[in-house]
């Protein structure tokens, strides 16, 4: 009799523990494969050129954890976190990239990166193998496991947007010119061979890929025939479906991990683009001066924009399209991204 209600009182015990553990979880969505809800963290790196340093901010909480100082930054838009969010790659503009550990935010060192023009975007492929980066020159590729130069490829004369496709296989380069000469590469990732150049009108700039590598969207930023527009091309035949008209100077845009959305910044405002008519649903006020750039963070529930002239960050709430906190930064913040680990 003992035994038997030891062993029910056992099992009692049991029973509670394994409640108590499969509890909470409440934030995070499903969209997250890797991590859990509540132990993974979201993080965002903003470059301050006025300041030569790169602010860390915790997402989740929204709080700024850590400033990391670097030699220069002239202007520091290029910027972007390999696959794992375990590396962070951060350009000077012309001379140097930052490679940063985004586990403790110190920096590693830094890649000579001189003599081959004005660094636009840098990207790291899906693999974490190479760094890319699109300069006034041409495609520049280093090696990330040894920090090195690879090669220096002329398939584009003037990159300037940057962006893979999911897979790895393509990368896509804007050729930042004007009317008559603009596109976008495309090209064999495995030996930067051009594949096909897909005709645009007038300084295209930023490039983003949604996840099923079915679209692309470019900002254009000069120009008479598509001035401040986004355009549409449909990755699966490279051909433009449509161009979206915007009323002021664009230049910088995020795109959701669902694809729903893509927001598009000019210096005053952020747009939201209904991917599926590819129209503006809503408008969003910032109360700054001269909005710089712009990131989404994992769910989709948030982005983020830079405010140089303000030295401040503000956060969307994408439910409502309201900004609910701004946040001061370092002097000028330019590039702004994000990622989870």
């Amino acid at each position: 009799m003992k035994r038997n209600l030891l062993s029910v009182l056992v099992g009692l015990v049991i029973l509670t523990l394994m409640a108590c553990g499969s509890g909470g979880g409440g934030g995070g969505g499903g969209s997250d494969t890797n991590n859990s809800g509540n132990n993974s963290t979201e993080i965002g790196y903003i470059v301050n050129s006025g300041s030569n340093n790169i602010t860390v901010g915790n997402l989740k909480d929204e709080s700024w954890v850590a400033t990391i100082n670097v030699d220069n930054i002239y202007a520091g838009r290029a910027l972007d976190f390999n696959p794992s969010c375990t590396r962070a790659y951060v350009s000077d503009w012309t001379d140097k990239i930052y490679v940063i550990d985004s586990t403790n935010h110190s920096l590693i060192t830094s890649i000579s990166a001189g003599g081959y023009g004005v660094h636009y975007e840098i990207a790291v492929n899906p693999s974490d193998t190479r760094l890319y980066v699109a300069t006034t020159e041409g495609l520049v590729i280093f090696d990330t496991s040894t920090n090195s130069f690879v090669a220096q490829s002329n398939v584009c004369t003037s990159c300037k947007g940057l962006a893979f496709h999911p897979s790895g296989s393509m990368i896509y380069a804007t050729e930042y010119v004007s009317s008559g000469n603009a596109s976008v590469k495309v090209i064999d990732a495995s030996n930067t061979q051009l594949i096909d150049s897909i005709p645009l009108s007038d300084h295209p700039r930023q490039i983003v890929i949604n996840s099923t590598g079915t679209r692309a969207y470019i900002t254009h930023t000069g120009g008479a025939i598509q001035y401040d527009s986004v355009s549409v091309i449909d990755l699966t035949n490279n051909s433009v479906v449509t161009s979206i008209p915007l009323p002021d100077v664009v230049d910088n845009l995020a795109i959701n991990s669902s694809g729903s959305r893509v927001y598009v910044s000019d210096h005053g405002n952020v747009y939201a683009i209904d991917t599926s008519t590819n129209t503006i649903v809503d408008t969003i006020n910032l109360v700054g001066n001269y909005v710089n750039d712009i990131a989404i963070n994992d769910s989709g529930s948030k982005v983020y924009v830079t405010l140089y002239n303000d030295n401040t960050v503000s956060v969307i709430d994408t439910a409502s399209n309201s900004v609910t906190n701004t946040y001061p930064v370092g002097l000028h913040p330019e590039g702004i991204d994000v990622c989870k680990q």
